[in-house]
């Protein structure tokens, strides 16, 4: 089953790359859509893989390295010219790795899962040197802050937490608006936006995504017109977000004034399960269980169909 389950742009924007539910990792041109055969290992069918589906994917800042994250709880660290597995860091986490982020030296990855555990990684040491406990639900998403002395988890149970890298300690709890007084809607993704200090985009389960302060303080709120949002990212600059809704909609809206200022058609059946941010550009990679992966320009909501089914499965897991 190669249908994607995971997508990520590389750090200079010329690559897509995907993971699959069969747990292939393949690397595509991101202006040709085809399966990039420059690289040797792509060439000679020796991809990169995993045991079972890979759910997250993440790129050091130099472009160097790629961290994969698998259903079976295993994280592996790829150099991503060569196709070499640098390290490995099986049982990573207790169920599924859901999100994967770099600090920017590229020298810790922080990861985070089902066992409401959000984790960080020496790569040099191949040791878990860091836990941030306290959620008590699964971990969608983290990320560092944009100064790298915190770490911001969010989690099923309604909360994203702020935690101080030197001490380890939680200095904040931010719970976005509830529509439910009995229920907290689960947060399934969050940004850390970098050009704009101490603020993480929230995005509880609904039709709305929250700006708020590390200090707890709700900024602004970006409400859908349509269905509930699945996923969003933010723009480089941070000036827009893009998020997909569960009508299947690839909706635009401006961080300040909080409007939508374009929608278009993400697929026309199936799942529409995730998207991407260009690093540099105004584009987009979405990515369903029907539509395979679609690459957009933001300016012109054009789409461009673009491969997302593996053209070789030797698997080279080295």
């Amino acid at each position: 089953d190669a249908r994607p389950t995971a997508v990520a742009f590389s750090s200079d924007g010329a690559h897509v790359i995907t993971g699959s539910h069969d747990g292939f990792v393949e690397v595509w041109d991101a202006e040709t859509g085809a399966l990039d055969t420059r690289l040797a290992y792509q060439s000679s069918d020796e991809l990169m893989m995993h045991e079972d589906s890979v759910l997250c994917l993440a790129t050091s800042d130099d472009g160097a390295v790629l961290a994969t994250g698998c259903k079976d709880g295993g994280i592996k660290v790829w150099d991503l010219a060569a196709g070499t597995c640098l390290r490995r860091f099986p049982g990573a986490h207790v169920g599924g790795v859901a999100s994967l982020s770099f600090t920017r030296d590229g020298t810790q990855l922080l990861s985070a899962g089902s066992d409401c555990v959000a984790r960080i990684h020496g790569l040099r040491s191949g040791k878990t040197i860091k836990e941030f406990r306290g959620h008590t639900s699964f971990v969608h998403a983290a990320s560092f802050a944009a100064d790298g002395g915190q770490v911001v988890p969010g989690s099923a149970d309604g909360t994203a937490r702020v935690w101080s890298m030197a001490t380890s300690d939680c200095v904040a709890t931010l719970t976005p608006p509830q529509s439910s007084a009995t229920a907290s809607a689960p947060i399934i993704a969050l940004a850390v936006l970098r050009h704009r200090s101490d603020e993480v985009l929230l995005l509880p389960r609904g039709p709305s995504a929250y700006l708020m302060t590390f200090a707890g303080a709700v900024v602004r709120e970006i409400r859908s017109p349509g269905g509930t949002m699945l996923a969003m990212a933010p723009s480089p600059r941070s000036v827009l977000v893009h998020v997909l809704t569960d009508d299947r909609q690839l909706r635009c809206f401006d961080l300040e004034s909080g409007d939508e200022t374009s929608a278009a058609a993400a697929a026309s059946a199936g799942d529409v399960l995730g998207l991407a941010q260009h690093p540099r550009r105004n584009r987009i990679a979405t990515y369903g269980s029907a539509c395979g992966v679609r690459l957009w320009s933001a300016r012109s909501a054009a789409a461009a169909p673009h491969g997302a089914s593996s053209s070789s499965r030797a698997g080279a897991d080295a």
